[in-house]
Parts: structure tokens; C-alpha cells; sequence
């Protein structure tokens, strides 16, 4: 996997807390 996608994940998660 890219960490890129890993990165934009976790992003993501942070933004839903």
C-alpha cells in the first residue's frame, strides 16, 4: 500500500473526531 493512502486515512480519521 502507499503511504500516501495510510496518510489520506488517517487524515481522514482525524477530521471525523
Amino acid at each position: 500500500m502507499s503511504r500516501q493512502i495510510l496518510s489520506k486515512i488517517k487524515i481522514k480519521n482525524a477530521n471525523l473526531k
